[in-house]
């Protein structure tokens, strides 16, 4: 019985399609070694902010995104702080940093940028600690009339909004989540604009929890800059990490990725 040769697997960026091409070469054949190379086109958010800054001034804009540069400011005194890992009773190791958002004035600010202005498909992403649910509060939001905003409503469930008037203003569509976050409890959440196929897509930690029709084919830019922790109502009040964003409408596969290998916790 032969055993398989080393063989070279490529998968086309753009058409997905594998080819596969087997050595014939006596030194391949008589290896018993089966290696697979595979090339994949990374899925690339426009913004992703890790928070892991050690402080942010609050005058510059070192809130970094790790992608295009799109820089956020800390606004009112906005910071990052540890979360640990106990290994014994008097030993801590550092795990991870998250934005702490204190509900009355604090939040980050990035400018208005083409890159920000999606108008066809979209997702975001984040990770939530809400510590208040008494009012409305904005989580990420660039325009509900526009490219989007997502809202913590007063019963721990989130509405997404988007829409054709390129701002906060009529006409929009907003699209709950059917479902409730724990308060002082981390959660994964990610909306799924998928105006392709004309869907919207609800996922608290990578459960999808409401999938229904998007009613606008596109959003309307507008000049807005994004705000994390803040919008059009309140500001939010809790922990938000890993604040993700893309042109692209994510599969069921990548949103389980991006929550299986998320840090908070």
């Amino acid at each position: 019985v032969a055993t398989m040769p080393n063989t070279n697997t490529l998968i086309d960026p753009l058409s997905s399609t594998v080819v596969v091409t087997t050595p014939t070469t006596q030194e391949d054949l008589a290896s018993h070694t089966a290696s697979v190379d595979v090339k994949v086109h990374p899925i690339i958010p426009v913004a992703d902010y890790r928070f892991e800054e050690c402080k942010w001034s609050g005058t510059s804009y070192d809130v970094i995104d790790s992608v295009n540069g799109l820089n956020g400011k800390a606004r009112h005194g906005a910071q990052t702080i540890n979360h640990y890992l106990a290994y014994d009773d008097n030993n801590f190791s550092t795990a991870w940093r998250s934005g702490k958002f204190d509900g009355h004035n604090d939040y980050i600010y990035i400018h208005n940028n083409q890159k920000l202005q999606i108008t066809g498909d979209q997702t975001m992403c984040a990770w939530v600690k809400p510590s208040k649910f008494s009012e409305r509060r904005n989580i990420i939001a660039k325009a509900f009339g526009g490219e989007g905003t997502i809202t913590q409503e007063t019963d721990g469930g989130l509405t997404y909004y988007y829409g054709t008037g390129g701002g906060d203003t009529t006409p929009y569509q907003g699209f709950g989540s059917n479902a409730t976050l724990n308060k002082n409890y981390w959660s994964h959440i990610c909306i799924v604009r998928d105006l392709h196929n004309m869907k919207l897509k609800w996922y608290i930690n990578n459960i999808k929890t409401h999938e229904g029709n998007a009613h606008y084919s596109q959003a309307t830019a507008g000049t807005n800059p994004l705000k994390i922790a803040a919008g059009y109502v309140h500001k939010f009040k809790g922990l938000i990490d890993e604040v993700e964003i893309y042109n692209i409408a994510l599969d069921d596969k990548a949103v389980n990725d991006m929550f299986g290998t998320s840090v908070a916790i």
